[in-house]
């Protein structure tokens, strides 16, 4: 039993290399495993290592998907409940630029 989320719902699991992002019921984004070149998002200070529980990852506006790759993730926030605007972040290795932000600077916060 993952006592994070004991009594909560979740709405999607989805797991990349040897980390694992959770969507919750209240459309938080809790992520554990591997730290590698910040794919969890959890900020500059986690280049390596291991979380072993899950922590929630701070952005803004509630978490509508996520996707991950083997060193990166991309999350899909609802920023204005009306007009149905969703907007994308993304961390992790960038090395090919395969985050879009323009950069190849790795990101170890959803930018």
């Amino acid at each position: 039993m993952i006592n994070e989320l004991q009594g909560s719902i979740v709405k999607k699991i989805v797991c990349g290399d040897n980390y694992t992002a959770v969507i919750s019921g209240n459309e938080k984004l809790l992520v554990c495993g591997n730290m590698e070149k910040g794919k969890l998002g959890l900020g500059s200070a986690f280049y390596t290592g291991v979380k072993l529980s899950l922590e929630e990852v701070e952005l803004r506006h509630p978490v509508k998907d996520v996707a991950c790759g083997p060193f990166h993730m991309v999350i899909t926030c609802k920023t204005n409940e009306k007009k149905a605007v969703n907007k994308l972040f993304a961390c992790g290795a960038n090395k090919k630029g395969q985050l879009g932000v323009g950069t190849t600077k790795d990101s170890f916060k959803p930018k």
